[in-house]
């Protein structure tokens, strides 16, 4: 498929995810499985919902590509 910044919002908030928790976001996950299990099994790293930051972070890392907010967005 064609890749536009919604990979680098996806990507964006997987390292926003780090930097918060401090914990790798795919401990144990096989390099050559990860996008995979990322793509087709729509694997993200975990997060309560009472997080602050949960709904930006779920809304950016959303399977649907279409569905994730721009960076202007995320901004506000």
């Amino acid at each position: 498929t064609h890749y536009d910044a919604s990979a680098d919002v996806f990507s964006f908030s997987v390292c926003v995810w780090q930097i918060i928790t401090g914990q790798e976001p795919y401990a144990g996950v096989n390099f050559f499985q990860l996008i995979p299990k990322i793509v087709q099994e729509h694997l993200r790293p975990p997060i309560s919902p009472k997080d602050k930051y949960a709904t930006l972070l779920t809304s950016c890392w959303d399977a649907d590509p279409k569905k994730r907010p721009s960076f202007t967005q995320v901004v506000k």
